[in-house]
């Protein structure tokens, strides 16, 4: 695993990716979300879909290479570095599932506004308990049902336009969040995540805050399209928390000591089961 180059190979292909989704919004999208006729939509919705693929593939060269090794959670915090952030995720959360309450009557969104509001709490206190190496159990899987049900509740709204690329990329990069809140998150559930996996999506998360999130804010705010929902702007601020986020779980990786940063995913002790058939006696076959 190279946690460096990771880290580099994210930001770059990122960036990249950014500025092409800039230049479509630009230049190839029209008002309402479709690209233009021409050459130059052809180039660069190409040219994005390499940036965003390359980079993916670079972060799983990068993240899955070595041996597997678990990480703690409380071990890739320093003392209060942390708690910026999970007190803006936890705001976000709360905001979300407010929201959800007043606007939305059906169920989905209902249940979703109820783990919101939830997930604000955990996300804070996490902070204070989790970090400090103090168990959390199944709490701490909060924050991943309630990021899972906006998805849900996304997908629901513009799956008849999944065909719009602003709702294929931004549902790829919840996706992404997704997969790394949860590999963040299993160790303060008593689970274990590999230093590889952390790796791994917080590099996606990366790439997709710079090449999804970001520029939906920076388009719409230039061009003016027309106005910010509060989905725009609530997925804006999210990866605008995650990136930093991601940036940080990544030095902090590659910073640890190794005996600090994970210890070897043991394999099975087949000693015993070695010495247990040894001692089975022999059965004679009866004439």
């Amino acid at each position: 695993m190279k946690i460096k180059s990771c880290l580099a190979g994210a930001t770059i292909f990122g960036i990249a990716a950014g500025i092409l989704r800039l230049l479509q919004y630009f230049f190839t999208i029209d008002e309402t979300g479709f690209f233009k006729a021409g050459i130059l939509s052809s180039i660069l919705n190409i040219g994005l879909i390499v940036a965003l693929g390359l980079g993916t593939l670079w972060i799983v060269i990068c993240g899955f290479g070595g041996k597997k090794r678990e990480t703690e959670f409380g071990a890739l915090f320093t003392k209060g570095s942390h708690r910026a952030y999970f007190i803006l995720l936890g705001l976000l959360a709360f905001a979300d599932g407010m929201h959800r309450f007043f606007t939305f009557t059906d169920q989905l969104n209902r249940v979703v506004a109820i783990l919101g509001a939830l997930a604000g709490i955990i996300w804070i206190l996490l902070g204070d308990r989790a970090v400090n190496g103090k168990g959390f159990g199944l709490f701490a899987a909060i924050p991943i049902l309630q990021l899972g049900g906006v998805i849900l509740s996304y997908f629901w709204q513009t799956y008849k336009y999944i065909h719009n690329s602003e709702y294929i990329l931004l549902t790829l990069g919840l996706c992404a969040f997704l997969l790394f809140i949860m590999a963040l998150l299993k160790p303060a559930a008593d689970g274990f995540s590999t230093r590889q996996r952390l790796c791994a999506t917080a590099g996606l998360s990366v790439i997709f805050s710079w090449g999804a999130f970001l520029p939906v804010m920076i388009g719409q705010l230039l061009k003016g399209f027309r106005a910010l929902t509060f989905s725009e702007l609530h997925f804006f601020l999210l990866a605008s928390v995650l990136l930093p986020l991601a940036i940080y779980i990544l030095k902090r990786l590659s910073q640890l000591p190794k005996e600090e940063l994970a210890k070897e995913v043991p394999a099975p002790d087949l000693s015993h089961l070695n010495e247990f058939l040894s001692n089975l006696p022999e059965i004679d076959d009866e004439e």
